[in-house]
C-alpha cells in the first residue's frame, strides 16, 4: 500500500503534467481509503464529464487502483476557484445605516 501523502503527490503531479488543475485529498473516517479529486468546471457538462473520466483513468494508471467504484476514486467539479462563501458587503451597508 502506498503512503497516503505520497499517493496524493503522485496523483497531483500526474494530473498537472496532463494539464489538469485538480485538488486531491483522501477521504476521512470510513472513507479514508477513497481518493477525492476536484476538477474545475468546464464549458459544458459533457466536457466536465470527459475531463472527470480522464482524471480517473490517469489516477488509476498512476496508483494501480482498480475494481469497485473505479478503484475507490471519486471526482467532483468546482467552479474554477470562484469562492461562493458569505458576502458581507450588504452587512457593512446595514451596519453603517444603523
Amino acid at each position: 500500500m502506498i503512503d497516503r501523502w505520497t499517493e496524493i503527490k503522485m496523483v497531483k503531479d500526474a494530473l498537472a503534467a496532463a494539464g489538469i488543475e485538480a485538488k486531491v485529498r483522501h477521504g476521512m473516517g470510513t472513507a479514508c481509503e477513497w481518493l477525492h479529486i476536484k476538477i474545475p468546471r468546464q464549458g459544458s457538462p459533457d466536457e466536465t464529464q470527459a475531463l472527470g473520466a480522464l482524471t480517473v483513468l490517469i489516477t488509476q494508471e498512476i496508483t494501480g487502483r482498480h475494481g469497485e467504484y473505479a478503484g475507490r476514486i471519486n471526482w467532483s467539479e468546482y467552479d474554477g476557484g470562484v469562492y461562493h462563501g458569505a458576502d458581507y458587503t450588504d452587512q457593512v451597508g446595514r451596519w453603517e445605516r444603523s
